[in-house]
């Protein structure tokens, strides 16, 4: 029985490199992690969101927060999180720091999963898998708990060496565009300018 999938914003990072958080940010003129979520439930999904202990509680009004319960290792915490609140369930995963994701995109990504392989991830421009917009499936969990075990907190190197489904996307460089910085906040605003 292909198991359902719920959907996971990745909320809970530091945004150092930002200097304020990109959860926050109006790119789509609501919170990023607002429109992600949003996205998501209008895809039929039931959405949580991932965040630290000490954030913003503004998330729980609206949707349900899953805390994360690791301590400083990234995505993985999330996700690691999100199993441990429902092992059985596939979790559509998103970095709220990812504003070209849209309705297409969730569609397509919804539209290519193998439920029969460990993932389901997205190929960036250089054809390397992108997994913090990805689908990962229940019977990845003993692999994360493994590198985990192993003090190895990269969920790109583990999904690397698992069978995963490898989905290419139209329009890659920006629906896989990441905002790290108010530089990569800036180019990818005025490109949004130039394409509407």
């Amino acid at each position: 029985m292909t198991p359902d999938i719920h959907a996971l914003i990745l909320a809970g990072g530091f945004s150092t490199r930002m200097g304020n958080n990109k959860a926050l940010l109006k790119i789509h003129s609501k919170p990023q992690w607002l429109y992600l979520a949003d996205l998501c439930r209008n895809a039929g999904l039931n959405t949580y969101i991932s965040c630290r202990s000490n954030q913003e509680t503004a998330q729980q009004l609206l949707y349900p927060v899953i805390i994360d319960q690791y301590d400083s290792i990234g995505p993985m915490g999330g996700i690691l999180s999100a199993f441990k609140y429902n092992p059985t369930v596939a979790w559509l995963i998103i970095a709220c720091d990812m504003p070209g994701i849209n309705k297409k995109a969730i569609s397509t990504l919804l539209g290519n999963r193998n439920s029969s392989k460990m993932a389901t991830v997205f190929l960036d421009e250089h054809h390397r898998i992108d997994p913090l917009f990805s689908i990962i499936e229940p019977t990845f969990l003993n692999k994360l708990l493994s590198s985990y075990d192993q003090k190895l907190y990269s969920v790109k190197a583990v999904l690397e060496n698992c069978d995963i489904e490898r989905v290419r996307i139209f329009n890659t460089a920006e629906i896989l565009q990441n905002i790290n910085t108010p530089a990569d906040l800036k180019k990818f605003t005025n490109g949004k300018q130039h394409s509407e």
